[in-house]
């Protein structure tokens, strides 16, 4: 089971179920898989840290998602803060990067992508964010920019073959297992 947030409950804490399917796999014009979850492990976590890091999760049991995540977007577009999320609201990606912070484990900013007419491209950083890392009560990273850095492995996939209509588990698999065209795209782009 896992912690996460979810726009109709909020944060909880529930069982996986076959309901997390996440992406496609296409072979000749047909369906032939689907990853249900990839699990991705600091690789320097230490078990206090560990505890830490559950205990806040679950004291964020109940809280709400966000009305919006658009207010991510005000960071990417234009680098400004994600001032219309409030701190007690969480994403699903939220809900990771800020506990994350709360353990100490703090990211770097992403703003490859970003318009070059964006504010944090030349400063360096989005306002209302430290130039160093993100600051987590403007979080606005996502699930990509956590598969893409290199102190996460992913320990296992879990993927639905429906060709054979049954779960496979793949223990250490490369990062972006997901799909296959993306991983070679992503390690061509030194990402990985």
């Amino acid at each position: 089971y896992f912690i996460h947030s979810t726009r109709e409950y909020g944060v909880i804490e529930q069982h996986v179920s076959p309901e997390y399917f996440t992406s496609k796999n296409i072979e000749n014009g047909k369906e032939v898989c689907r990853t249900i979850m990839e699990v991705l492990r600091y690789e320097d976590l230490a078990e206090d840290q560990n505890r830490a890091l559950v205990d806040f999760c679950r004291n964020q049991i109940g809280k709400p998602f966000p009305k919006s995540i658009l207010g991510e977007s005000l960071t990417y577009l234009f680098g400004l803060p994600n001032f219309i999320n409030q701190p007690d609201e969480f994403s699903c990606h939220s809900l990771v990067f800020v506990a994350l912070d709360h353990i100490g484990i703090v990211f770097p900013h992403h703003l490859e992508c970003c318009p070059w007419f964006n504010l944090a491209r030349a400063m360096g950083h989005p306002l209302g964010h430290s130039r160093e890392c993100v600051k987590k009560r403007f979080a606005y990273l996502r699930d990509q920019h956590l598969c893409r850095d290199s102190r996460f492995k992913c320990v296992v996939s879990l993927t639905n073959n429906l060709h054979d209509e049954e779960i496979l588990v793949n223990e250490n698999p490369s990062k972006y297992s997901w799909n296959a065209s993306l991983a070679v795209t992503y390690r061509n782009l030194c990402f990985i």
